[in-house]
């Protein structure tokens, strides 16, 4: 199984429940779970892009003899996908676009790691001239740059052709799980694994309902307008998955 972790998805949590729910065996490392921190660093010393570094060690650990768990910040390819179809099962989960980014944002701003950490307030982090900034879009846009499969590394605002591509992409993977009803996804894995697959409450937001409080009505329309095209992508996933 290849679990692609989008972040703030509750990929945590379930990473958890595969860990201790799949069947392995213990005489050798059948899980792999990427180190996002480490892996940036080492693709920053390697003058790499960052997903680039990635796709190679995924394309490593899915071509192992050892490991039957992959799992990770990692993004949707069509020759990972291609190459690895017959012997790994694809799965993720998605979560509705503007609670993610909002989830996303606040546990970056107020984590106690520097790996990763956002230091702007919400406005700035959103705006610039009142105008929406390249890293809001980037980080509103992720279910695009994570699924459309075409290993284009350029930061862009997504196309229509890039949400069309997402859709499709994600409509091949063997199972999509939506974090608000998880049910069914649960229910699927415990038929794979034939064993009780039971999901903790992990990785939760340092920010506090206080420190949300920056959130305006203003700025959430922003929020909204940004994740306009995941919003498509996550909305036709769901129906998809909900048929």
């Amino acid at each position: 199984m290849f679990f692609l972790h989008v972040q703030k998805c509750g990929g945590t949590s379930i990473k958890r429940a595969l860990q201790n729910g799949f069947p392995t065996d213990r005489r050798r490392d059948e899980s792999f779970d990427l180190d996002a921190a480490a892996s940036t660093r080492v693709a920053h010393k390697l003058d790499m892009d960052n997903f680039a570094f990635r796709d190679q060690l995924l394309a490593y650990e899915l071509s192992s003899a050892y490991p039957r768990l992959v799992m990770g910040h990692f993004r949707y390819t069509h020759a990972m996908h291609a190459e690895f179809l017959d012997e790994f099962e694809f799965v993720t989960v998605l979560r509705d676009p503007v609670e993610r980014f909002l989830s996303a944002y606040f546990y970056d701003r107020y984590k106690d790691r520097e790996y990763g950490r956002i230091e702007d307030s919400l406005e700035n982090f959103l705006l610039k001239d009142g105008v929406p900034t390249l890293r809001a879009r980037v980080h509103a846009e992720k279910y695009a740059a994570i699924f459309r499969g075409d290993g284009d590394n350029r930061p862009r605002s997504a196309t229509d052709h890039d949400i069309a591509a997402s859709i499709e992409n994600l409509k091949r993977f063997a199972l999509v799980g939506i974090l608000d009803d998880l049910n069914p996804f649960v229910d699927r894995l415990q038929e794979w694994s034939d064993r009780d697959i039971e999901i903790p409450r992990l990785n939760t937001s340092p920010a506090s309902a206080t420190n949300r409080d920056e959130l305006t009505p203003e700025l959430l329309d922003v929020v909204h307008e940004i994740c306009a095209p995941a919003q498509a992508i996550y909305q036709a996933v769901r129906e998809h998955v909900s048929n």
